[in-house]
């Protein structure tokens, strides 16, 4: 992109790829003359991995507080217990976070005929659904954390060297400010973040089609056996979950020198905002199925009413994605939910119901 603003380079207008002066003329502009430290201002990786850092933060709080609402909807369809979400429950432990999603889990489940009928159904659920709140505000507690060094940084000076021309002696000093080790451990612990959201979504998910757990026909369908229902939507979230497990590992703990050893370790923060970006888009997919999953299944529980949220979540979803009755191809279901998770439009409706949910 540098080159091409220069005049150099290639770049493409409409069909034709072009070298960047005759596109730049093509557009009726002209070489740009850069100016002083401009160029570094071009070439600078650290600006591209605090810009990433951001969009990887935005995507990935967006999908965290859209699995609270996932798993509200799974703790009705697999007919939990509430209970776990007592408020004097989560009083004894002093995270913030983890109250946080216990309220946002009461606040959604409230007033749901489905929970007053399985109250008590068992005596207690397995985690994916009873520690939701244990295991989502760990992850968001990261999550927070990793958007508070992100905004430090974005108040930052990332060059090198520092031009400094106060005082008397007009320095520029030389040092290594360039380094994005701060946002590149906070992308690595995003990834992790990330990866634990996964992991309980797609479990929830997996006890949906699994008729042994949720007692409603195997794999969502009405008619098992003639059709295979969300069998491979289970084997997608599952897929992208392992991919997931994959890119966990951290990046920024890894190094290989540059620049005849002047630069002898490096931050790796590159390529661990690039796995966060990436991460959270891939989340957004396995929580985006989880919902489809849950909608379902609210369906199939029918008449017994979930929530006045999970209702209004399940008339938006049926807009776009029928109730499924035969099999039929699920990507364009998927692209839809997930357009739905990414775009922040599921929790403006579960919002515009129970009021603002905790980030």
């Amino acid at each position: 992109m540098a080159l091409v603003l220069l005049g150099e380079g290639r770049a493409w207008y409409g069909d034709e790829l072009l070298p960047g002066a005759e596109a730049l003329t093509r557009i009726g502009e002209e070489p740009t003359q850069l100016g002083c430290k401009e160029g570094l201002s071009l070439t600078n990786g650290t600006h591209s991995v605090t810009a990433i850092a951001v969009l990887a933060a935005h995507d990935a709080g967006v999908a965290a507080a859209t699995a609270d609402i996932a798993a509200s909807l799974s703790v009705q369809a697999l007919k939990g217990t509430v209970r776990a979400y007592d408020a004097r429950l989560h009083e004894r432990k002093r995270h913030p976070e983890q109250a946080a999603v216990a309220e946002s889990l009461r606040r959604l489940t409230e007033s749901s005929a489905l929970s007053a009928e399985f109250l008590d159904h068992r005596l207690q659920d397995g985690l994916a659904l009873r520690a939701v709140p244990q295991m989502h505000g760990g992850a968001k507690r990261t999550l927070a954390q990793a958007r508070e060094v992100i905004v430090e940084e974005l108040h930052s000076v990332g060059d090198n060297p520092v031009i400094h021309p106060e005082g008397e002696d007009g320095v520029a000093l030389m040092g290594a400010n360039c380094d994005s080790t701060y946002v590149g451990i906070q992308a690595d612990s995003m990834v992790n973040a990330i990866t634990v959201l996964a992991k309980v979504s797609e479990r929830r998910t997996d006890r949906m089609v699994n008729s042994n757990f949720s007692e409603l026909p195997a794999f969502l369908t009405p008619r098992p056996g003639l059709n295979s229902g969300y069998m491979i939507a289970q084997y997608t979230a599952a897929a992208l979950t392992m991919e997931l497990r994959g890119m966990a590992m951290p990046a920024s703990a890894d190094n290989v020198t540059t620049s005849a050893n002047q630069e002898d370790t490096v931050s790796n923060a590159y390529l661990a905002a690039l796995k966060a970006y990436r991460a959270a888009r891939k989340l957004g997919y396995v929580v985006a199925i989880e919902v489809m999953c849950a909608v379902q299944a609210l369906d199939l529980l029918a008449p017994l009413s979930p929530s006045p949220a999970a209702e209004a979540l399940r008339v938006r979803i049926r807009e776009t994605v029928p109730t499924v009755c035969e099999d039929r191809v699920f990507h364009a279901d998927m692209e839809h939910i997930t357009h739905l998770v990414r775009s922040g439009e599921l929790l403006r409706v579960a919002e515009d119901v129970v009021g603002p949910l905790g980030r």
